[in-house]
């Protein structure tokens, strides 16, 4: 048993005893290091807007901005041909995932709300698609990432819930 993070690639390797017929075999896995010095990075910094585009060649596109500890931080990737399914990711900068985000509503559009920062440090945000690089979509983004307390306008508030098919459903607002 082991604990993964569910983004990065790993190894698993299968070693039989002496590599005799029905003999008991041993399974080891191993995550493969990412040089993320290597990578292809953006700088970016809160309260900015960048375009970018997902595409077969370059599946995913790396940002690096500076955080706080306890900074609140939102990012959206909005894709406004909706052509690219956007899919999003917040990580440290090891690459080690806090939150992510695929679709937000009706829309195709990811949105990570409000995540809370551990550390004073680096962190990375992946702007990709659905599927990752063997993802079918592809196109171009708008992405935004800002800090703070997102406070709602005063006044009433509406929400609706639509959806089809016997599952139960939950609306938290």
């Amino acid at each position: 048993r082991a604990v993964m993070p569910r983004s990065g690639p790993y190894i698993i390797q299968v070693h039989n005893g002496g590599g005799r017929q029905n003999a008991a075999f041993t399974l080891s896995l191993r995550r493969v290091p990412l040089a993320v010095d290597k990578l292809d990075v953006q700088s970016a910094s809160y309260n900015n807007r960048y375009k970018g585009l997902v595409s077969d060649d370059e599946p995913i596109v790396y940002y690096r901005f500076a955080g706080k500890a306890g900074e609140l931080v939102t990012a959206e990737m909005i894709a406004p041909d909706e052509a690219l399914d956007p899919y999003l990711i917040l990580a440290d900068s090891s690459l080690n995932e806090l939150a992510f985000s695929d679709n937000t509503g009706l829309t195709q559009n990811a949105r990570i709300t409000q995540v809370e920062l551990p550390a004073d440090g680096d962190y990375l945000l992946l702007a990709t698609r659905a599927g990752l690089a063997a993802g079918q979509s592809a196109g171009d983004y708008d992405l935004e990432l800002t800090v703070g307390r997102i406070q709602p306008l005063p006044g009433a508030l509406m929400a609706t819930l639509r959806w089809q098919g016997d599952a139960d459903l939950n609306l938290f607002v």
